[in-house]
């Protein structure tokens, strides 16, 4: 009995491998082109840069933080995840030889040697790169974050600030960005 119902299934199975067979051959006869389905790649965002501070009441202040680059990095987008109101500024720059790494309270200017590759104000939309173009950041590069800070209440204000870099990949980056400005402005009237 096994060996008929056995056999029943084996028939079946071929009809139905016949069937997908025809099928198939009648699909790609027809007319209509036949598209591939567009790859959606999947975003990753990874934190590029990520900073505790603390500002004094009605107070005003700069905090930075140094990470040095364990592996290349291509990066297809930037954005500051989570803002606080008294955070005004974020800007992330490119390091070659810090003297420092770490977190330390520092000036509004430019730290020596440093290459801007990011910046954001109060409301900033994530910055997606067009495709193909990216940022390649190198091993044993430094990005520095810079945290401009103020506030008036009347009682400290302590948040973190955290910048995302959406990921991407060496054989993505055909063209990379040495400076990309993005934004909106009021019309001019």
């Amino acid at each position: 009995m096994k060996t008929i119902a056995s056999l029943r299934t084996s028939r079946s199975a071929t009809a139905a491998l016949g069937a997908i067979a025809l099928f198939s051959i009648l699909d790609a006869c027809s007319s209509e082109p036949v598209m591939p389905r567009p790859e959606r790649r999947q975003d990753r965002w990874n934190v590029a840069a990520e900073r505790a501070w603390t500002v004094a009441a009605t107070g005003e202040s700069y905090k930075c933080r140094i990470e040095r680059l364990a592996s290349d990095e291509y990066i297809s987008g930037f954005r500051v995840v989570a803002p606080h109101s008294a955070q005004t500024r974020v800007t992330l720059s490119v390091l070659e030889r810090p003297s420092t790494t770490g977190n330390f309270d520092c000036s509004g200017g430019a730290v020596g040697g440093s290459e801007m590759v990011y910046a954001a104000g109060a409301g900033t939309d994530a910055l997606e790169f067009p495709s193909g173009q990216g940022v390649h950041l190198l091993a044993g590069q430094s990005l520095l974050l810079v945290v401009h800070v103020s506030t008036m209440s009347n009682i400290p204000v302590s948040a973190s600030t955290r910048i995302e870099a959406r990921a991407g990949s060496a054989r993505e980056m055909r063209s990379p960005i040495e400076l990309f400005l993005a934004g909106t402005s009021p019309s001019h009237s």
